[in-house]
């Protein structure tokens, strides 16, 4: 199941088209749902048996989401910052189960977490445990902090831009 394209379909009709070349026998079986104010989004995560947070692509708001609610991930980190958000995220965690090395391995852990529930619900108690290390993380917040203003200082004097730690 997606989220449809809120931009008139063209998006998802490239997918399905790509779908139908590399998948033919199961690209039907895709289903689009329209998108839902965030009550009915929230809900339709925590009956998700695993969310898909592909590389070329940024999983930000809808990872922090699925965590906030211990929805497992599967993330195969990218090459850009947009697709290794999830995986940053894991990091923070500690949370190494769900990272994937390579397209195989991404694709055995969304088939693990849609037809192992004993390890769906362990991989789902493991986020809500350590999902604190990334909402309630105050050394996090003044390093970024310590950061911004070190910046916005170098920036004001007319020295060269800084670099994170």
């Amino acid at each position: 199941m997606l989220i449809d394209d809120p931009f008139g379909g063209h998006r998802r009709d490239l997918l399905l088209k790509r779908l139908a070349g590399a998948i033919p026998d199961t690209a039907e079986r895709v289903v689009f749902v329209p998108k839902a104010p965030l009550e009915d989004y929230f809900g339709l995560l925590t009956v998700a048996d695993a969310v898909l947070d592909v590389p070329t692509f940024s999983g930000g708001n809808s990872s922090i989401e699925a965590f906030s609610l211990g929805v497992p991930i599967v993330t195969w980190a990218g090459g850009f910052a947009r697709g290794r958000i999830t995986y940053a995220c894991y990091q923070q965690m500690g949370i190494k189960d769900l990272i994937a090395t390579d397209a195989g391995d991404y694709v055995d852990l969304v088939l693990r977490l849609g037809g192992d529930g004993a390890f769906r619900q362990e991989m789902a108690a493991l986020i809500l445990d350590r999902e604190p290390k990334l909402f309630e993380n105050a050394a996090m917040v003044r390093e970024l902090e310590d950061f911004l203003l070190t910046a916005y200082d170098s920036c004001r004097k007319g020295e060269d831009p800084v670099s994170w730690p």
